[in-house]
């Protein structure tokens, strides 16, 4: 059994569309990253 870690980075990209986004739903974050690595690569 492996114990790699999965990384999860939530972030606001700060485009017009996104903003939009963000007017909708009304959370902090629009964007979702999963990653292997633990330095996001």
């Amino acid at each position: 059994m492996s114990n790699q870690k999965i990384y999860i980075l939530l972030t606001d990209t700060g485009t017009l569309f996104t903003r939009l986004i963000k007017l909708y739903t009304k959370k902090p974050y629009n964007h979702a990253s999963i990653s292997l690595d633990p330095e996001l690569k």
